[in-house]
């Protein structure tokens, strides 16, 4: 694992304020959008270096499990919840967990995934979802003046993402499709992204949206970083 790739770096630890403040933000709006109890048991889907996983720890006392496929980002993982000696389960297969979980957490994962692919992810989590548990999704907000906003900001601080060019800037304005590089289906970088898309696949999935909210900043709407869902998978019986 190459040593400019460690995530923090990206998030909470990035050398921007504005990047800072938005990822710290996004955490705790990610805490606070349901009611949590010690005797639910809740899984990060995608966990990154885990550090969702710790905070989640901090505030209940709930069974908690993250899930990383990707090696080099486990490896963060690892070091992440050993070095705080937190009692929380890792996992880099979902096939090592029978589990079923109340709440299934998904941050900043699906926009990095074709809409197929996407349906492919969502479908895994509703397998491991409880009767009428929660799927909580957040995505960034990438198309409209929000991510123009988002772009000048990333060309300022010199933290320019892969793709990013003025054409590509002026489609994800207008909500014009952007092509993004992929290798194996994985997506690298965020622009043009377009949160209103996923909402189809929500549908197509059998998935109720029960609350939308954006951070940092809710009442600025589409203006934000993000946009956050918390979902009800409902059988086509319901």
């Amino acid at each position: 694992m190459t040593k400019k790739y460690i995530y923090a770096n990206l998030t909470i630890k990035n050398s921007s304020f504005f990047k800072r403040l938005s990822h710290k933000k996004r955490f705790q709006k990610a805490l606070d959008l349901v009611k949590l109890s010690d005797t639910f048991s809740l899984l990060d889907f995608g966990t990154g270096d885990g550090y969702f996983l710790t905070l989640l720890k901090q505030k209940t006392n709930a069974s908690i499990v993250g899930y990383e496929p990707i090696a080099d980002m486990f490896e963060q993982l690892e070091n992440t919840i050993s070095n705080n000696n937190n009692n929380i389960g890792l996992i880099d297969d979902l096939k090592k967990t029978v589990e079923k979980f109340d709440i299934v957490y998904c941050l900043e994962v699906l926009e990095h995934f074709s809409s197929e692919n996407q349906s492919r992810l969502l479908n895994q989590i509703k397998d491991k979802l409880k009767e009428q548990g929660k799927i909580i999704i957040s995505v960034p907000v990438e198309v409209g003046f929000g991510s123009f906003i988002k772009n000048i900001l990333r060309i300022s601080i010199k933290q320019v993402e892969r793709d990013t060019n003025t054409r590509n800037i002026f489609k994800a304005l207008f909500y014009k499709p952007v092509k993004r590089a992929e290798e194996k289906g994985y997506i690298f970088s965020h622009i043009g992204f377009n949160y209103k898309k996923l909402e189809k696949v929500f549908v197509k999935e059998n998935l109720q949206i029960l609350k939308k909210e954006y951070s940092p900043f809710n009442f600025l709407r589409s203006l934000n970083s993000q946009i956050f869902y918390v979902l009800e998978y409902k059988t086509k019986d319901c």
